[in-house]
């Protein structure tokens, strides 16, 4: 039989607030809530933020008994048009390794728009999207305000391509 002992330390990530996976915008404020799944009570803990490669270091005091939660603002974050990857993760409980760190790294990846399309564009390594799935997301995310051509540049297209029926196109790609 396995005989379950819990941590004395550990924080894990729970959720990222205040963003949605399509975002219209380009700076959004964040939030993340943390829980002490370890017996002892913690006191302070490091969150570190990464954006696109902008890493931010946030240091969190308070007191977090056992089975608790709290949520903690993490700032604003920038995103950009396209896809974004935010990483979270919580560590050093009261200044010591966390006993079980599998919890304490949550990632999202949100979509940014920088307005709907319309007119033509190019897709390619060196074009307005790298890929036909690129495109696709960013129709799915940001619509269609006029009519819409993809151009695709020579090359090998690798990959699965799926049109949904909610993109409301009365044209062919």
């Amino acid at each position: 039989a396995y005989n379950y002992q819990q941590p004395q330390m550990n924080i894990a990530r729970v959720a990222i607030g205040g963003l949605k996976h399509y975002e219209n915008s380009f700076s959004y404020p964040i939030a993340v809530t943390l829980k002490n799944r370890g017996l002892s009570a913690i006191s302070s803990a490091s969150i570190t933020v990464n954006c696109n490669g902008t890493i931010s270091n946030i240091p969190c005091t308070g007191t977090l008994n056992s089975e608790d939660t709290i949520t903690v603002s993490l700032g604003n974050v920038t995103i950009n048009a396209g896809e974004n990857r935010i990483i979270v993760i919580a560590n050093n409980p009261n200044g010591n390794p966390d006993d079980i760190i599998i919890d304490d790294t949550l990632s999202l990846v949100v979509f940014g728009c920088s307005g709907s399309l319309s007119g033509a564009y190019t897709i390619g390594a060196t074009g307005d999207y790298v890929s036909i799935n690129e495109a696709i997301d960013f129709i799915s995310a940001c619509g269609i305000s006029g009519d819409v051509t993809f151009n695709l540049l020579p090359g090998t297209y690798d990959e699965v391509v799926l049109l949904r029926n909610n993109f409301n196109f009365n044209s062919t790609f």
